[in-house]
């Protein structure tokens, strides 16, 4: 049967044993020795060595099952100090005392970041500055047998964007942390202060933030906090300065790939640890850029069509992971709209891969080619590489083509505008035509000169704005030197006439031509001129 250290309704019997209240044993009984769960003989919870005075010890005297305590085996508070009479007395005089040893076995420290324990995920969302890794009002450091820590440290295990990403402190409200400047070690390493105070204490905890790769000082992917006492530092101090812990990213186009971060915590003799998962959110932020190093060319009238539009090394990027999103249409648009069918843009479409469902519509009344179909910014770069300028019109006008460029991505943003110029190049490949009325003029004698310039008109098929190099008038004179043909001239056209031919000389605009030939007259100033029709060849 077992007395000592046996619970007897909900309290160890005895409670407070003495000489005077002691317990009597028989041979058969044993001793039960049941310290606290977290109980040594070596030292305290803070960590400090616990006098001899501490160890547990248990006090013996010799009983010979005799006199009055006979067969009382298991009775506890008897008086056991009295030897009234030595000689028969049942206790003997002399004691002796069994200390025990509790050899220290230590408890980790657990680690509780999360409702979850152990674990923790969170979503770091592309351009914001940091991210938590811990849940603040679920972190928890508990040590059953430690009151104090040697060091804890939050490393990212594996970071994909070198020089960027860092773990630091993001304070709490309400939470008293000073956190000093920091200095570069001899190691390579940043170091600083972080000045704690929790209630009236305050202590310091040494920051020391991990150079990144060991090649820059630059980004931090570790951060341990290390004690500044031999002692170790009280677990409520590391508990805040993890509850602030937090991991940042500063690259414009962050990796997309998830991060684990993980926890350490030291006691001194075991590290126990946590993990949390930073997984990624992108976002379309930037417009794509499209670059075209074919900003102007000639197209000559009647050339041999169609001809590229753009450079072969045209590119189109966008800072945004392009493995992740598409660009979803491209426009192209002439500018004047032009006015034929046979003068359009086009794309060949024949290259891109089946699993893309791409379409051009070329749109006659706005002079545009709208592509659409989302694909990945190489399927598009490599359309536009293709596009093309088709002009067959036979006479094109003279005009001067702004044709226009651009790309729309799948969250709707625009590229820039890329303008490449188109100078027409027209040929004079056309003889002017001149009409005449049908209807003779009549000439009356002595009357004076008469117009004859009704229904004359001069023009050129070719479209643009030639000039003209002169205009011949042969008259068939029947009265010498006194039939005239006269013209008052305009602009840069001259006039010359001599024995019934009257030549106008330029160079001078179809428009000027005309106007001088609507001034046209004949006069005779012969007393009796021929009374027969004359012809004027033009």
């Amino acid at each position: 049967r077992e007395f000592i250290g046996d619970l007897q309704y909900g309290v160890v019997v005895p409670e407070h044993p003495l000489p005077e209240k002691a317990t009597l044993l028989s041979a058969s009984c044993h001793i039960r020795f049941l310290p606290d769960v977290n109980f040594n003989t070596l030292k305290d919870t803070n960590g400090d060595p616990r006098p001899p005075s501490d160890a547990p010890y248990i006090e013996i005297r010799g009983w010979d099952n005799t006199g009055a305590t006979r067969g009382l085996s298991g009775s506890y508070g008897v008086d056991t100090s009295t030897n009234a009479d030595s000689s028969t007395n049942e206790f003997s005089s002399d004691t002796a005392l069994a200390t025990i040893q509790v050899i220290s076995i230590n408890d980790p420290v657990e680690v509780q970041i999360s409702g979850a324990g152990e674990t923790f995920s969170t979503m770091f969302v592309e351009d914001q500055p940091f991210v938590r890794i811990v849940d603040p009002n679920a972190t928890l450091l508990t040590d059953t047998d430690n009151a104090r820590l040697q060091w804890a440290r939050v490393t990212v295990e594996n970071p994909s964007d070198p020089f960027t990403e860092l773990i630091d402190l993001v304070l709490l409200p309400n939470v008293s942390i000073e956190v000093g400047p920091r200095n570069l070690s001899a190691a390579g390493y940043n170091t600083s202060t972080a000045v704690v105070a929790i209630g009236n204490l305050t202590e310091e905890v040494e920051l020391v933030y991990d150079v990144y790769n060991g090649s820059s000082n630059s980004s931090w992917s570790s951060l341990t906090l290390r004690s500044l006492s031999e002692n170790g530092t009280r677990v409520e101090v590391f508990q805040l300065l993890l509850q602030s812990s937090a991991y940042f990213n500063l690259h414009s186009e962050p990796d997309n790939s998830t991060r684990h971060v993980l926890f350490e915590v030291d006691d001194g003799e075991d590290t126990s640890t946590a993990l949390t998962t930073v997984y990624y959110q992108l976002l379309v932020e930037n417009h794509p850029i499209l670059t075209n190093f074919r900003q102007e060319f000639d197209f000559t009238e009647g050339q041999s069509s169609p001809v590229p539009l753009v450079s072969d090394n045209l590119t189109l990027t966008d800072l945004d992971h392009q493995e992740f999103f598409f660009m979803s249409s491209a426009v192209i648009a002439i500018s004047p709209v032009p006015l034929q069918d046979n003068e359009t843009v086009s794309v060949n479409l024949s290259s891109v891969p089946p699993q893309y469902s791409i379409n051009q519509t070329y749109h006659p009344s706005r002079g545009e080619l709208a592509i659409v179909g989302e694909a990945p910014i190489n399927i598009y770069q490599a359309i536009l590489r293709t596009a093309e300028y088709h002009n067959t019109v036979d006479e094109p006008s003279p005009d001067t083509r702004n044709v226009s460029l651009f790309v729309t991505d799948s969250n709707g943003l625009d590229s820039n505008e890329v303008i490449v110029v188109i100078n027409i190049i027209l040929v004079n490949d056309k003889a002017p035509l001149v009409s005449v009325s049908s209807e003779a003029f009549v000439f009356v004698e002595r009357s004076g000169p008469v117009p004859i310039s009704q229904g004359l008109e001069v023009s050129d098929p070719d479209s643009g704005t030639f000039l003209l190099s002169n205009m011949t008038f042969e008259l068939n004179v029947l009265d010498g030197e006194s039939e005239l043909l006269n013209v008052t001239t305009y602009g840069n056209v001259s006039s010359y006439f001599e024995n019934g031919t009257l030549l106008l000389t330029g160079p001078a605009s179809i428009a000027e031509f005309q106007q001088t030939i609507s001034t046209l007259s004949y006069d005779n100033n012969a007393q009796e001129p021929a009374p027969f029709t004359r012809e004027i060849a033009v």
